[in-house]
């Protein structure tokens, strides 16, 4: 995680820039509805990276960016993009709004009969007894 805050005014404004790789590494030798799966070891990527803004006291916004590989098959991908904006309603709670759109390959299409997605979330999250100032990052 990479973070800027200016030198003044560094407690209401700073734009931080996180990114996380995953690999998950998986073993299949079971059968699927009779299709046999594919023995010995299969590893799948994955990211998600974010960009967040802190423009006011109380107020955030940043992008978010998924992809993730299929665990059985890789050339299965998903990809995920999620503008967001979060209102801290006070140090133990805030709010936030987020849409995302989600989208497959043509392989994700083919294999598993997936489309595009669209949703809206409204998140609360809260802090209940001793907690660290910085879970409130993304």
């Amino acid at each position: 995680m990479l973070s800027y805050k200016p030198l003044r005014n560094n407690q209401y404004q700073s734009l931080t820039w996180g990114t996380e790789l995953l690999y998950s590494d998986n073993r299949y030798d079971v059968s699927n509805a009779g299709k046999a799966l594919p023995g010995g070891s299969v590893g799948a990527l994955g990211l998600y990276s974010y960009l967040a803004y802190k423009f006011h006291r109380q107020w955030t916004t940043g992008f978010m960016f998924d992809w993730v590989e299929d665990a059985v098959n890789k050339k299965a991908q998903i990809f995920a993009y999620s503008p967001y904006i979060t209102w801290v309603t006070s140090h133990w709670n805030q709010i936030r709004l987020q849409y995302t759109y989600t989208d497959h390959n043509a392989e994700s299409t083919a294999a598993f009969g997936l489309r595009t997605d669209h949703a809206v979330y409204l998140q609360w999250a809260w802090i209940i007894g001793a907690h660290s100032h910085g879970w409130q990052q993304r």
